[in-house]
């Protein structure tokens, strides 16, 4: 549906109403408008159903507790991890050192410190 242009004696083909809308959702409230005009409302309810998906989808694999570092050398899981963390807080050194200690557990590849200058 066409947006109307509006002015004296041009009315739209349906109702309108004056809402206040949040500052937070008004992009939304914009969308949707945008949506209504272009006459691909009727889809919206598909793309939220998708997006409704995939965000479910990603939730299951961010809450796996087992996490993978990048080279596949050794799997961890959520207790060793904050385990070890808490191993490198211990020691009351200074982040650059825990940094280093945690990169060299985690991949398993030694740095310096001039690595990270």
């Amino acid at each position: 549906m066409a947006k109307s242009v509006g002015g004296r004696g041009k009315t739209a083909p349906y109702k309108t109403v004056m809402v206040r809308v949040p500052e937070p959702i008004k992009g939304r409230v914009e969308e949707l408008k945008e949506l209504f005009h272009s006459g691909h409302l009727e889809h919206h309810e598909e793309l939220i159903a998708e997006d409704h998906e995939l965000a479910n989808k990603y939730r299951e694999e961010l809450s796996n507790k087992t996490v993978q570092n990048e080279c596949g050398k050794k799997q961890y899981d959520k207790d060793e991890l904050i385990a070890l963390a808490k191993g490198v807080l211990k020691q009351k050194k200074s982040a650059r050192e825990s940094i280093l200690k945690l990169y060299t557990a985690l991949l398993g590849d030694e740095i310096t410190v001039e690595d990270l200058k």
